[in-house]
């Protein structure tokens, strides 16, 4: 009868076991800010655009980097890590990501970037 009872304690413990993700940390984070920042988001669904997008935009490898924080009245605000990328970011690569993020949503209004140090 014990043995009966162990078995059924290990059938549950089995269907509890949690499924194994290939998901990164940093992208579960990112899909944290855009869901705070969807609540907060004056312009509608824009920020949520933008930010499931800004892997693609700015390319995997700075995504963690260089994460979307909020998007209001047309100014997207970008926390950077360091300032070696803050100025790479802000000297070079700024109108090509605003041209990028232009032609990729050409119905929202997106005046500028504003690059902050965390």
């Amino acid at each position: 009868m014990l043995s009966f009872f162990l078995e059924i304690e290990k059938m549950r413990a089995e269907q509890h076991k949690t499924r194994v993700t290939n998901r990164l940390a940093g992208d579960l984070l990112q899909g944290a800010l855009c869901s705070l920042e969807k609540k907060v988001n004056t312009d509608g669904r824009g920020g949520e655009l933008i930010c499931s997008s800004w892997a693609e935009l700015i390319g995997h490898k700075l995504s963690s980097m260089a994460e979307p924080l909020s998007f209001e009245q047309g100014l997207l605000v970008v926390n950077v890590k360091n300032s070696t990328l803050y100025s790479l970011l802000e000297t070079y690569e700024k109108p090509k990501l605003l041209e990028r993020l232009r032609r990729r949503f050409p119905t929202l209004t997106i005046k500028s970037l504003i690059f902050r140090l965390k």
